[in-house]
């Protein structure tokens, strides 16, 4: 049935929450590596950059993993 195949379509062409994780990411990415290269090759400093960044990043991640840890918070925040 030709109505199955497009529905079948429609379905795999919709986004999900991986896909637009990936998608952030990436753009992400893109931005720190662009700050990244503004910075002089002074190897202090891009050492510094990325240990900044990291401890940054873990800190937002252990935030949201305490609000997933605890659903309750995570919706009243919302």
């Amino acid at each position: 049935d030709p109505g199955e195949e497009s529905a079948g379509a429609e379905i795999s062409a919709q986004p999900t929450g991986i896909n637009a994780l990936g998608e952030y990411f990436n753009q992400v990415k893109e931005k720190i590596t662009k700050k990244y290269n503004t910075l002089t090759s002074d190897p202090k400093q891009r050492a510094a950059f990325i240990k900044t960044f990291l401890t940054l990043s873990k800190s937002h991640f252990d935030e949201m993993d305490a609000k997933f840890d605890n659903p309750e918070v995570a919706l009243k925040e919302e």
